[in-house]
């Protein structure tokens, strides 16, 4: 059986091209063959019950040590945004791998070519990622390729029979082909859910844009529609002070009472994750923000921050505060939340400056 549109490749030694291997013909291809059928039952059978990436990922790593004698399988993803390989195992995503530095999965990505590597430790491209990090000898990987480009690489780490043979690297670009494919459909599901979160979420502000009579309204409010949008556990509306200099909590603040947040606040005299973002106008987040010096001590015993996103509240030339995420439900925030909170911190500080319009008006009658 060929591997259409992949160059299967062997062990070779530093500084060595890789040699092609042509696949085995001998052996029992009726047992093989049947192998083969079972792990796409299995894996298609997926497709349904698994819709999201991260519910598809674990199911395909629960599937790889049942069709290859493997310690540990691993999926790489790219994410274009930071140039970095996203490792997941059986426990969640863990380690991180930049593509600026050599790995055999980044060969493995950049190339397209399916690959089995019996002798970690003597590649040309070995890292410390797959040595130290996930005790790599020996790996068979194949790149997870869809249309639209490549989504990452589905790995087998060490071999039970010591070494990868090549019906072993066969079945797993199998697997690969179908995982990318179910992958790929799981990430434009995500994408189209949260393009209709957003699009619903601005709906809400625009309404509120034409309603909100004061500044407590507005932020009240607010902070409700921010919250039913953002998986987060608390969200806060700061807004700036000229006379003091500060950025100011506004109650209320989703999830926590009004009694807590009494007189906490931000100097911008001192440097601050959320005053950078107020004086550069642009969102920020910190996903470590427990031990972030950007991260002010009394904000952070007060909220409990372990992640925390910071959007500018638009309007006009320059922000008038900021909006707050404190610790993303999923254990961090990622660039689409940065994205979208961007976007509903330049609505809302639109409709924060209509309510400021409204009082004004009214004191002038």
């Amino acid at each position: 059986m060929k591997v259409v549109g992949r160059h299967l490749r062997s062990t070779h030694a530093p500084g060595d091209e890789p040699r092609s291997i042509t696949l085995d013909p001998s052996g029992d291809e009726a047992a093989a063959g049947a192998v083969e059928l079972e792990a796409l039952y299995r894996i298609a059978g997926l497709t349904a019950a698994h819709a999201d990436e991260g519910n598809v990922v674990t199911a395909v790593l629960r599937l790889v040590p049942e069709v290859i004698a493997c310690e540990r399988p691993l999926v790489f993803l790219y994410k274009a945004s930071s140039d970095q390989m996203h490792a997941h195992d059986v426990h969640g995503e863990g380690v991180v791998s930049p593509m600026s530095e050599p790995s055999i999965v980044r060969r493995i990505f950049n190339s397209g070519n399916a690959e089995i590597v019996n002798d970690v430790l003597a590649d040309r491209d070995s890292d410390t990622v797959l040595t130290e990090g996930f005790g790599g000898r020996q790996i068979a990987a194949a790149p997870l390729d869809v249309e639209r480009g490549r989504l990452g690489v589905l790995a087998a780490v060490n071999s039970h029979s010591g070494a990868f043979a090549e019906t072993d690297l066969r079945l797993l670009t199998l697997v690969a082909q179908r995982a990318a494919a179910m992958i790929e459909n799981a990430q434009l599901r995500e994408t189209l859910d949260r393009q209709t979160q957003e699009l619903t979420g601005l709906q809400r502000l625009s309404r509120l844009l034409a309603s909100a009579e004061t500044v407590d309204y507005a932020v009240d409010e607010s902070v409700r529609i921010v919250s039913d949008l953002l998986e987060c556990e608390m969200t806060a509306i700061l807004l700036y002070d000229e006379h003091t200099n500060h950025l100011v909590i506004h109650s209320p603040v989703a999830g926590k009472s009004d009694d807590d947040m009494e007189g906490l606040g931000i100097s911008l005299a001192e440097p601050s994750l959320a005053g950078t973002v107020f004086r550069t106008d642009t969102p920020l987040l910190s996903n470590s923000a427990s031990t972030d010096a950007w991260v002010g001590d009394s904000l952070r015993e007060a909220f409990g921050i372990e992640t925390l996103l910071v959007a500018p509240l638009t309007s006009g030339p320059r922000p008038i505060g900021v909006l707050a995420a404190v610790n993303a439900r999923k254990g961090s925030f990622n660039d689409s939340d940065l994205r979208f909170t961007t976007l509903l911190g330049a609505r809302i500080g639109g409709v924060i400056d209509a309510s400021r319009a409204r009082v004004r008006e009214r004191a002038l009658l």
